[in-house]
């Protein structure tokens, strides 16, 4: 319910954001990309889900219950030291990707190199979730014996 009035935004051509701010250990990467409650077989009613999942399970159903063709493709990014990071390709790939501004469209960003990967439904992006958080920078600090060493961004 949250996010709603955000997804009408992005039906009508809107660029929009989501963004959690706070200090270590507060619960940001929880309430953005939540988890998943064992034996739980459906997400959307998992009540451990984050905003991402639950933001694309409400796009999903908006999409399909509209009669037009539509596509969807996601990124997901990782800001660790100043340095740009792609957290869908593989494990071992630490290439650092570059942003450059988009001249033909004012206040945009390109960021070279970043995978976007089509999606087709809510499990393909809670799979793509996973995937990058895996990829994730981590380390214990005094606030969070798990905390994320950097920022993600989820597009």
């Amino acid at each position: 319910a949250v996010v709603v009035p955000i997804i009408d935004e992005v039906l009508q051509g809107y660029n929009c954001t989501v963004f959690a701010y706070g200090q270590t250990g507060t619960g940001k990467t929880y309430t953005m990309e939540g988890d998943r409650t064992e034996g739980m077989t459906s997400w959307e009613d998992d009540p451990k889900s984050g905003i991402i999942p639950r933001t694309l399970h409400q796009l999903f159903e908006r999409l399909e219950g509209q009669d037009c063709e539509f596509s969807v493709r996601v990124s997901f990014l990782e800001l660790y030291n100043e340095e740009i990071f792609d957290l869908l390709t593989s494990p071992d790939d630490t290439t650092k990707l570059r942003l450059y501004e988009d001249s033909a469209r004012k206040g945009s960003v390109i960021i070279q190199g970043l995978e976007e990967v089509p999606v087709r439904n809510k499990d393909e992006v809670y799979a793509i979730m996973s995937k990058g958080a895996s990829k994730r920078q981590t380390a214990a600090t005094l606030m969070n014996a798990h905390s994320s060493r950097s920022h993600s961004v989820f597009c």
